[in-house]
């Protein structure tokens, strides 16, 4: 599991400091984003099956926070194919999506895989 955080970290890196100057560079940006999201749910899934089969009694926390970060996964979804690929959907993940999914990689799925 530890792997897969770390390739995730990787993914959120390159969205964050890639250079996004132009329309085309912005589309690759979103594919990144999509592929990256899309990472994120299997690993969430992934921890959630193995606190199951632990019987881990944080996980109903553990989920409820996986669930708040796919809900705006669910809403830049909405937004990406409403709007399309702008800059706003960029900032908007930038600011608010990748700082979450940072945060409970490195905080909350650090002090899990740690106390398994």
């Amino acid at each position: 599991m530890y792997d897969k955080h770390q390739d995730l970290l990787n993914k959120i890196d390159d969205i964050l400091h890639g250079d996004d100057s132009d329309a085309q560079k912005n589309a690759g940006k979103v594919i990144q984003i999509k592929e990256m999201l899309n990472s994120i749910r299997e690993c969430f899934a992934e921890e959630e099956e193995v606190m199951i089969k632990n019987k881990d009694s944080r996980y109903d926390e553990h989920k409820e926070r996986h669930s708040s970060i796919l809900v705006n996964y669910v809403e830049l979804l909405k937004f990406l194919r409403k709007e399309g690929n702008t800059e706003v959907l960029l900032q908007t993940v930038r600011n608010q999506l990748l700082p979450s999914i940072v945060e409970h990689i490195t905080q909350i799925d650090h002090d899990f895989l740690n106390n398994m």
